[in-house]
């Protein structure tokens, strides 16, 4: 669960970007635009056979998955979470699982007034995998809810940046400024307490 403090700092930075986004719709068209792509002629492959879910028609299981997603009051990154885990579950897209996935959760998330997600890093996606076994094998959300809210937390703070012209400096050029370690200002931008964001895989931070 994404404690409160956390999901008031969120909350925060949603107001910053939605207000941007207001105070600069044409930048902010042009620079979103792109990261909605539509999704057309995906196919079903069949039943489930990774999950041996003979019983069950992909059909049936994605319409479950939907409608929980949609009753449940939870927080909106612990609803997310839960979508991403039981899609893993299902698999219903074959190949193009991973693409189609980013586009529903950022879908979701345009629909709640906040910014895309950027795809996983490649250790990133080392952890992503282990977060989707846990899931899968004992129930536990909690590790996919993290670095939900992360990835979130991330694009909110690039979206501020781009959108609002904000100053961004490097991430070493950064720890000088502020007379730390790169390792431990990497570490910072990781967790997101420093407001700092990816673009073409190079951290930037906001001094």
């Amino acid at each position: 669960m994404i404690a409160k403090g956390d999901r008031e700092d969120l909350a925060e930075l949603q107001r910053e970007y939605e207000r941007l986004v207001q105070e600069n719709l044409s930048v902010a068209k042009k620079l979103l635009v792109e990261y909605y792509p539509e999704v057309k002629d995906l196919k079903y492959r069949g039943r489930n056979r990774s999950m041996k879910v003979w019983e069950f028609d992909i059909d049936e299981l994605m319409g479950r998955m939907v409608a929980e997603f949609v009753a449940s009051e939870a927080y909106f990154v612990e609803k997310l979470a839960k979508l991403v885990g039981e899609f893993e579950k299902v698999r219903p897209f074959g190949r193009r699982d991973a693409e189609v996935l980013f586009v529903i959760v950022n879908r979701r998330l345009r629909e709640w007034n906040l910014p895309p997600m950027e795809k996983w890093s490649k250790t990133e996606l080392i952890r992503y995998k282990k977060a989707v076994r846990r899931y899968k094998r004992w129930g536990y959300i909690d590790v996919l809810e993290r670095m939900i809210f992360l990835k979130v937390k991330e694009a909110l703070h690039r979206w501020i940046a781009e959108i609002g012209g904000r100053k961004t400096v490097p991430l070493k050029r950064y720890a000088v400024m502020r007379g730390e370690s790169v390792n431990a200002v990497r570490n910072k931008a990781r967790r997101q307490t420093i407001p700092a964001f990816r673009k073409n895989g190079k951290w930037l931070v906001m001094p």
